[in-house]
């Protein structure tokens, strides 16, 4: 698999992408491979020589109990894994582009209305629903707070970074 790291803007915020390999991971392989980029990620950008350790706070959001000040953020789906950390609170999600039945049930369930028009009236709604999911679970994981009803987690933030590859698209929220 191939390493990609980028910063983005002038923002102390670095992310990391695991390459998409020909075979679908599972989830457990998933998550050691986001791990290890996360570690790369604090290494090159931090100076820990090791993955520090992690917690998770009262809402499951993870964090370094002894390094406060390095926040991050992981995910990761079928061969696809981020790592993302930053200086304040961020929030990634990736997700592979799939062709699944939309049916009203699902948008209502994830979608708000305007959300829904947009997709009704794209060219590729599998695409435009990615793109929108993957944005409001950013900025979620961002807040650390999960709200009951996916249909009103916010999908608008001018500060989240979208980004679509050829199979997934991820986003990234950053404070």
């Amino acid at each position: 698999m191939d390493v990609e790291l980028k910063d983005v803007g002038n923002s102390p915020l670095y992310f990391g992408i695991l390459g998409e390999s020909r075979l679908d991971l599972s989830p457990r392989m998933q998550s050691l491979l986001a791990r290890r980029l996360l570690a790369l990620l604090v290494s090159r950008h931090y100076g820990l020589e090791s993955l520090p350790e992690i917690a998770t706070d009262g809402n499951g959001k993870p964090y370094f109990p002894n390094h406060r000040d390095i926040h991050f953020s992981l995910s990761h789906s079928r061969n696809v894994a981020v790592a993302v950390v930053a200086s304040a609170p961020i929030g990634c999600d990736v997700e592979h582009i799939s062709d699944f039945e939309l049916t009203p049930e699902l948008k209502d369930l994830c979608l708000n209305a305007a959300e829904q028009s947009i997709i009704d009236r794209s060219a590729a709604p599998f695409v435009e629903f990615t793109r929108i999911w993957t944005r409001k679970e950013s900025i979620i994981k961002r807040s650390g707070h999960i709200p009951d009803n996916p249909a009103t987690w916010p999908s608008e933030d001018s500060d989240v970074v979208t980004l679509a590859y050829p199979s997934f698209i991820l986003s990234i929220a950053p404070s």
